[in-house]
């Protein structure tokens, strides 16, 4: 009677999960994207000047949007907000956009356009300004910018750190929890059916409970971000009717749902293994409870992976959504496992299978780490692009961080394997008593570092995509490294005719770089057939306030071809000439 109860609960919850994951599916289908809607270009152009007051304002996106949690104001150089219409969803354009109709006529003078959005991937808020003119008015300085933005920018952003916390605990219960039943499943359990020694439950339990609370509190403090994302409030309002209507109104709401459901079946079956004194054996009807508990496992992974920047950028059945899952799988092996050796060693010296257990493990992770090798190279190669992206991004910073700690933890773990583990078995007590202290150390260590390693992580998955700040199709970034200084240039929209171009200096320390006196662009055609000399122009400074931010706009990419854009500066002091070519 029991069996049949069991098999029954176990098919229905085999229902569930295969309808939760076709849900999941069903919200999340291909969509050309990036995880954070930012802006690509915009009608009028952006930084420069229109003749006659425009009737509409139309901004693109570089991916799917919610219209109704999307905002745009356009404000004056008084800050005076401007009468438009609500932003809607332009019925002619199939690309993401919005457009709103100017009320009023525009005077001569300069105008700043402050917009928010709501990604309708996975839920991510992203803002931002831009400035036009009217007439022959000089553009506002960056300064002036911000300080127009800054009064009419919508409040309630989740800060970066916060957005970054809760996907860490998502991402370290999740962890917790598949990898403890993975290195169960494939290395405590097979040696335990091998030598007919019982498996005990309480250190594995307590394990479970820990990262499942976790991770359910990430998951509900994830749905308040997303509805304070959505509605730019911050207070308790949020809590009530505004986060129904997310959850049930947006694709990333759905996810969450779906994702929902499956952390509660997932508690249910990892409770089937764990609740007794003795883990459930993997033979008979024991074996449908681990498939199970692995099946979840897999979809909760998943939901992960389709609210992620791969499946937004390429769609819901692609390979870099394989590729992240398989990632997530990896690191899942990787920190969970190493969660569960600390009590898994004592279990298995017990038994005395502690040698086997260590070499299945280690074989295990060696997997992990290839996998993990793999499909990080690959998502950095599709999110990151280049050296520039690398170098002189938020999302590249991050990562760098996050490679030197996977770094260091691979080389504790390989000092443990040649050195410490060889000790474990040392026929003298002194000397295997000292090596377990050291192993139980660095095991801890280890530990440590793969959650510091997730942290980073969340940070990362929070920040912009490099792709999108360097390589959009509507704009072209790149920067140049010297030994005072870095040199960026940025041209938007990055195409033949009209470009606004930006060169921002960062200096290497304060007052490394001197006393800037002029910056010019030099533009020459690559293409000998097409050469027509050069052309240099001179740049404005944008501000007083931005000392090493120049502007231009014109069409001095007069043609289709490749050029070499050159930025040209002039230092105080300095008898040559500073020159740097993209």
């Amino acid at each position: 009677m029991i069996v049949y109860r069991q098999s029954t609960s176990l098919r229905w919850l085999t229902t569930l999960i295969a309808l939760t994951l076709t849900l999941a599916f069903s919200f999340a289908q291909p969509r050309t994207a990036s995880a954070h809607a930012t802006l690509a270009q915009t009608d009028p152009i952006r930084g420069t000047s229109v003749a006659l007051s425009p009737e509409t304002l139309t901004l693109w996106f570089s991916e799917a949007i919610e219209p109704r949690y999307s905002q745009v104001e356009i404000v004056d150089a008084d800050g005076s907000r401007i009468r438009t219409s609500t932003p809607e969803q332009p019925a002619d354009i199939a690309d993401p956009a919005l457009r709103l109709e100017i009320d009023e006529e525009l005077e001569r003078g300069s105008y700043t356009v402050v917009w928010s959005t709501l990604s309708a991937a996975d839920g991510h808020a992203a803002d931002g300004f831009f400035s036009f003119v009217v007439g022959d008015a000089p553009l506002p300085t960056a300064e002036g910018e911000a300080a127009r933005a800054r009064d009419v920018a919508a409040g309630g952003a989740v800060p970066q750190f916060v957005d970054a916390g809760v996907r860490w605990a998502s991402l370290l219960g999740q962890a917790v929890i598949v990898g403890l039943l993975l290195f169960l499943a494939a290395v405590l359990m097979p040696l335990s059916r091998r030598t007919g020694v019982d498996v005990p439950s309480a250190a594995f339990r307590r394990i479970a409970i820990a990262g499942f609370i976790v991770l359910v509190l990430g998951q509900i403090a994830s749905a308040i971000v997303q509805a304070i994302e959505a509605t730019r409030s911050a207070t308790l309002d949020v809590l009530g009717q505004p986060l129904i209507t997310v959850l049930t109104e947006t694709r990333s709401g759905w996810l969450w749902i779906a994702r929902s459901v499956l952390l509660i079946a997932l508690g249910l079956v990892v409770w089937m293994l764990v609740r007794r004194d003795r883990l459930l054996a993997m033979s008979g009807n024991g074996r449908l409870s681990w498939w199970a508990a692995l099946g979840v496992s897999a979809g909760v992974l998943l939901t992960m992976s389709l609210g992620s920047q791969a499946a937004v950028r390429s769609g819901s059945a692609s390979l870099p959504v394989f590729n992240n899952w398989l990632h997530l799988v990896a690191t899942s092996v990787w920190v969970g496992g190493l969660v569960a050796l600390i009590p898994g060693v004592d279990i298995a010296s017990a038994a005395g299978i502690r040698r086997p257990m260590l070499s299945r493990f280690s074989a295990l992770a060696a997997g992990a780490v290839i996998v993990l090798t793999v499909t990080g190279l690959l998502s950095t190669r599709l999110e990151v692009v280049s050296w520039d992206g690398l170098v002189s991004t938020d999302d590249g910073s991050w990562l760098i961080l996050k490679l030197a700690i996977v770094v260091a933890a691979l080389g504790l773990s390989a000092w443990h394997l040649m050195n410490v583990r060889p000790s474990l078995d040392d026929s003298r007590p002194e000397f295997a008593t000292k090596a377990e202290r050291q192993f139980r150390r660095g095991l801890r260590l280890e530990v440590a570092l793969a959650v510091a390693v997730l942290a980073v992580t969340s940070l990362l998955t929070s920040s912009i995509p490099a792709r999108d700040l360097l390589d959009t199709g509507d704009s072209f970034g790149a920067t140049e490294i010297l030994l005072d200084a870095s040199i960026t240039l940025r041209a938007t929209p990055g195409q033949v005719g009209t470009n606004e171009f930006v060169v921002s200096i960062t200096e290497a320390q304060a007052g490394s770089f001197g006393t800037v006196q002029r910056v010019s662009l030099r533009f020459t055609p690559v293409d000998a057939r097409e050469r027509s000399g050069s052309q240099q122009i001179q740049l404005r400074e944008a501000g007083p306030v931005d000392p090493f931010t120049y502007r231009g706009t014109g069409a001095w990419l007069a043609f289709d071809g490749q050029w070499a854009v050159t930025v040209v500066i002039r230092r105080a002091g300095v008898a040559e000439d500073l020159e740097s070519t993209f």
